[in-house]
């Protein structure tokens, strides 16, 4: 789900920014741009949040200055300056590129110069107050979600009322479909055996017939489906995660879907059944957005 948390936190001695941004995934990823040594805290921090989230990609940006006047130079920021030239090296191999990577390449990228204000040590006090922060930080960036969520549940619920709306369509057509096939294929049969094309008995006729009306029944398709739908009716009125059940689920209902469609003799049918492709499709993309 999509997102964003703001939090800011100050002490006698530091001051803390931080940012979680939020986007579709999934699964669950992070990713951190933590200055210097507080970097040893981005497992701690993950632990955090994987209390509360179970999907989505998170990158968190968080910047630590020491209180007070800044002073006029700065500092290098040497593991992040190495960690940007191993991933160009990858990029470069990655992609088949040719060229040289430059210092001034490296120092362009973000986080290599620090302030002497940002060259923090990680001791107790400082370390308070990135947990403190960081967790105001997670809790505004789950109702930042959480909004996102009602109003996405709301989108996916008037989804619902359609899909319901064409079960009950091809549940309605289905058996008047079943009965106008098999009165085409009788006169079509009859007119062959009237042209002494073929011969047929009464008896055989008819078993042929039947035979044909069971494979393109599709009642115990459309009574799964309709379950379904009330499946994901009821997945949807919940407060705790269903994300992840709700993609199980989606499958579920496009493999019925398809049977019907393949096992379709009616046009009206047929169409029905694109369209409830489609609005499945929408609502597969929606559910991305999920928790």
């Amino acid at each position: 789900m999509t997102g964003i948390g703001l939090a800011r936190g100050e002490n006698a001695s530091f001051a803390i920014e931080i940012e979680i941004r939020s986007v579709n995934h999934r699964f669950l990823a992070f990713q951190f741009r933590t200055p210097g040594d507080f970097s040893a805290f981005d497992s701690e921090l993950e632990g955090i949040a994987r209390k509360s989230l179970q999907r989505g990609s998170l990158s968190i940006n968080i910047t630590i200055r020491r209180a007070g006047p800044a002073t006029a130079h700065s500092v290098v920021d040497f593991e992040q300056a190495r960690a940007v030239a191993s991933a160009l090296k990858r990029l470069a191999k990655e992609l088949k590129l040719s060229g040289k990577i430059s210092i001034e390449t490296i120092a362009a990228a973000p986080g290599i110069f620090l302030s002497s204000r940002s060259a923090v040590a990680p001791d107790d006090d400082a370390k308070e107050l990135l947990f403190k922060t960081y967790k105001k930080a997670l809790d505004s960036l789950l109702e930042s979600r959480a909004r996102e969520g009602s109003a996405l549940a709301a989108d996916l619920l008037k989804r619902i009322n359609l899909l319901r709306s064409s079960t009950r369509d091809i549940e309605a057509r289905a058996p008047k479909s079943v009965v106008e096939y098999h009165a085409r294929l009788k006169q079509r049969a009859q007119e062959l055996i009237g042209e002494g094309r073929t011969s047929l008995k009464d008896s055989d006729l008819a078993r042929e017939l039947a035979i044909l009306a069971e494979k393109y029944d599709v009642a115990e398709e459309v009574a799964r489906l309709r379950a379904h739908v009330e499946e994901l009716d009821a997945l949807l009125q919940k407060t705790d995660p269903v994300g992840r059940r709700i993609d199980f689920l989606l499958q579920e209902m496009g493999r019925e879907v398809n049977t019907i469609g393949s096992k379709s003799v009616d046009l009206e049918i047929t169409r029905i059944v694109m369209d409830l492709k489609a609005e499945l499709e929408r609502i597969r993309e929606q559910s991305a957005n999920l928790e």
